[in-house]
C-alpha cells in the first residue's frame, strides 16, 4: 500500500492464502463448524507475526471479522507480544460474515484504546457502504476494485470517484484505492486525492513503483 503523494510504502497487507481451497470456502468451512474465532485468532497473531519475521518497518494491515473478537486472555497474550506495535496496525473489517454487535463492541473498545487503526475493505460492494463506516467508525476506506477498473476511460467511474473522494475526506476518512492494475488507471486515481494506493498482487502485474 503506497502513500499517494510520496509513492512510498505506507503498509503492507497480510493476506489469508490457505492451501486447497480459497479464502472464501475456508471461512465457510469454519462457519459451518461454529469455529470462526480459529479463524479471527489465527490471522490476528499469523498476520503479526508474519510481518515481524520480514522485518518491516511500515505499517500492517490484516483482516478481521466482525462476527468475532478475541477472549480477554486472548488479548493479554496479543498485547504483550505485540503491544509494540500498536500505531502501526491496520485492522479490516470484511464483509463475509455477519455484525455480532457484542463482540464487535468488546473488539472495538480494544482497537480504540490500543491505537489500532480500523478500515472497511470493499467499499462501494456488498454490504460496506456508507453505513459501516459509521458502524465501524472507520478510519479508512478500501475502495472496491470494481469501482477502479478502467476508470481511466470510463467518465462515469472517473465522476463517481471525485464524488466519492470528496465526501470521505469531509468524513475525516482516509481512502485506499485497492487493486491497481495499470499506469493509466494509476494516474487518474492519484489526481482524484485519494491518500494511498494499493497494487494488485505482483504476479499478474507491474509493481507501481
Amino acid at each position: 500500500i503506497y502513500d499517494s503523494k510520496t509513492m512510498k510504502i505506507h503498509a503492507y497487507e497480510a493476506l489469508m492464502r490457505p492451501k486447497g481451497c480459497s479464502p472464501l470456502d475456508l471461512i465457510e468451512e469454519y462457519q459451518e463448524k461454529d469455529a470462526l474465532h480459529t479463524i479471527e485468532v489465527a490471522t490476528c497473531f499469523g498476520a503479526m507475526q508474519s510481518f515481524r519475521d520480514r522485518g518491516y518497518s511500515e505499517s500492517l494491515s490484516y483482516n478481521s471479522l466482525p462476527s468475532e473478537s478475541m477472549t480477554l486472555e486472548e488479548i493479554k497474550l496479543f498485547h504483550q507480544m505485540h503491544g509494540d506495535m500498536y500505531g502501526r496496525v491496520i485492522v479490516e473489517m470484511v464483509e463475509y460474515t455477519k455484525l455480532n454487535e457484542l463482540k464487535w463492541s468488546v473488539k472495538l473498545n480494544e482497537l480504540k484504546r490500543r491505537d489500532i487503526n480500523i478500515a472497511v475493505d470493499d467499499f462501494g460492494a456488498g454490504n460496506n457502504s456508507f453505513a459501516a463506516i459509521d458502524k465501524f467508525q472507520a478510519d479508512y476506506v478500501k475502495i472496491d476494485r470494481e469501482l477502479l477498473s478502467g476508470i481511466d476511460s470510463d467518465e462515469e467511474k472517473q465522476k463517481n470517484l471525485v464524488e466519492l473522494v470528496e465526501t470521505l475526506h469531509k468524513l475525516q476518512v482516509k481512502i485506499i484505492a485497492e487493486g491497481i492494475e495499470t499506469k493509466e488507471e494509476l494516474d487518474f486515481i492519484r489526481s482524484t486525492g485519494v491518500d494511498y494506493l494499493q497494487e494488485t498482487k505482483p504476479a499478474n502485474c507491474q509493481k507501481l513503483v
